[in-house]
């Protein structure tokens, strides 16, 4: 299928470790912030804090902005997926 699709071929050793590897990482990752997301907004109330550069609104905290003690709130500006992005474009 993704031969004749797509003209892409893998092997059934690469296509068996997504299967068991990634795909589950991806989904069970997914999961825990979706998870984390609801009990910040529903129990706990989390602090949100908007990304300088995507503009999205992020639980301000270590997984989504690196730690800055310089700043008010302790946390960068800009949220690391954004970080990751700028860093590999350098």
């Amino acid at each position: 299928m993704l031969r004749e699709d797509h003209n892409l071929i893998y092997s059934e050793e690469y296509i068996s470790t997504l299967y068991r590897n990634k795909i589950p990482a991806f989904i069970a990752e997914y999961y825990r912030i979706s998870v984390e997301d609801w009990y910040h907004l529903n129990k706990v109330k989390g602090t949100y804090k908007k990304c300088n550069r995507c503009g999205e609104q992020k639980l301000m905290n270590n997984t989504n902005f690196s730690l800055n003690k310089g700043s008010k709130d302790g946390f960068y500006s800009i949220c690391k997926s954004c970080r990751k992005k700028k860093n590999k474009k350098q």
